[in-house]
Order: C-alpha cells, then sequence, then structure tokens
C-alpha cells in the first residue's frame, strides 16, 4: 500500500502562520509552507499559474539561492500567462524545456487528466521534478469545472503510467478536526472562533498521540493522515 509523509502540528507552525490563516484558506497556509522548502532551480513551468495569480508574491520563494527562471501556463487570460493555452491544453513549446514543472490546485479542474501528464512529461527534461498539489477532502469548487479528487494510490500509479519515477506524497493537513471544519465551512455564528478552536483542538490532539514526532511516515489509510485538505506529491520525469 502506498505510504505518504505527515507533518504533525507544532506550536511553532501554528503561531507562524496565526494572523495569515485570518485571510486565507488552512490549505493555503499548509501549501505555502511546503512550497518555501522547495529550493527550485534551473528553467520553471508553472501549469495554471501566471504573473497575475494569488500566490504571486509567494513564487520568490521557492527558489535556490541561485535563483530560478519561472514561465507559466493557463487557458485563463486574467492571470497573465505566459503561455496562453486552447482547449487542447497543449504547451506551446519544444520538448524536454524545463527543469521543474509545478502545478497548484489546478488539475482537479482538468477533465482529460492523462493528455495532461502527457504533455507536461513532454515539456520535462530527463530527471526534472514534477511538484503537484491537489486537493482531496476540500469543497467542490469551479474554475469552471471540478472532476478530480484522487488518492495516493491513484496518483502513484498515474504519474508512473506517464513516465514519473519516484513519487512521493505528503498530507497537506493540519488534523480531523480542521479539516472538518473547512469541509463544511462552519455554518453559522463565531466561524473564526471556531475555526481556531479547531486548529487548537488538533493541536491538543497531536501533542497527546504523536508526542513531539515531527514526521511520521504511514500508510495511506492510517489514522494520522487519512484525512487531508490536499496532497503535496512529487515525483522526476525519467
Amino acid at each position: 500500500m502506498t505510504k505518504i509523509l505527515f507533518r504533525p502540528p507544532t506550536w511553532k507552525r501554528y503561531l507562524s502562520f496565526r494572523e495569515a490563516i485570518k485571510k486565507q484558506s488552512l490549505l493555503r497556509c499548509l501549501e505555502y509552507e511546503r512550497l518555501a522548502l522547495l529550493g527550485l532551480k534551473g528553467r520553471v513551468l508553472d501549469f495554471g499559474g501566471g504573473r497575475h495569480v494569488n500566490y504571486a508574491e509567494k513564487i520568490a520563494e521557492w527558489g535556490s539561492e541561485s535563483g530560478f527562471i519561472y514561465e507559466s501556463a493557463n487557458i485563463d487570460p486574467n492571470t497573465n500567462p505566459h503561455f496562453l493555452l486552447d482547449k487542447s491544453g497543449r504547451i506551446p513549446t519544444d520538448p524536454a524545456q524545463y527543469d521543474a514543472v509545478i502545478s497548484l490546485n489546478t488539475l482537479e479542474h482538468v477533465s482529460d487528466l492523462n493528455g495532461t501528464l502527457s504533455e507536461l512529461r513532454r515539456v520535462s527534461r530527463d530527471g526534472a521534478r514534477l511538484i503537484l498539489v491537489v486537493p482531496f477532502l476540500f469543497p467542490v469548487h469551479g474554475h469552471p469545472s471540478d472532476y478530480h479528487r484522487g488518492t495516493p494510490s491513484f496518483w502513484e500509479k498515474i504519474l508512473h503510467d506517464h513516465n514519473f519515477k519516484n513519487v512521493n506524497i505528503e498530507t497537506l493537513t493540519w488534523g480531523p478536526f480542521s479539516t472538518a471544519s473547512l469541509v463544511t465551512g462552519l455554518p453559522g455564528p463565531l466561524k473564526g472562533l471556531r475555526r481556531t478552536t479547531s486548529l487548537l483542538l488538533d493541536l491538543a490532539y497531536s501533542q497527546k498521540n504523536f508526542r513531539g514526532r515531527d514526521k511520521i511516515m504511514a500508510v495511506q489509510d492510517d489514522p494520522a493522515c487519512r484525512a487531508p485538505i490536499a496532497y503535496f506529491i512529487e515525483a522526476s520525469a525519467r
């Protein structure tokens, strides 16, 4: 069975995004925290990105000290991408152009997932990094449509089928209480207080059950990590 990595919540992490979570979703907080560790270099394609996306100011944090060249592809002209795609989804560039391809909260909106992964592999150099963030227990949302919620086993198999290897999957989750609050949307009064309470309950639950461990590797249905908001996936082109 597919194994995945879970990073239990800590007080230090909670304090680092306590203010940010008032303005953005828990998924965004966890996602930006993880992306800041990437250390990208070389030529990078952001599939589903652009110069005017809501994380534009975070992009510079993804790079190594030597930096990287950022390019983007999107079907939405409002994002001001480097490559504006048509319905075919073909990226108008030669094969094997990129040292890394990244796609954030985008593949759930792609109906032809096989065709898209083939295209991402086509533009990747051998050994290039593929980095994905894909939702799991997250409300259905359209842009313009919403098609996929894949398990770790699904992503591991489909990436291998499209000539990606060394698939590593992490949960993007804080814990069961905050995941439940995000999925339900917390209808009713005192939403902010109840959201904060869910984060603190998860923190207390983690400290009781994981006893200070900062990383846990487990099978995908382990109680510690079977209900994530999203998955962070990294693979390499073969």
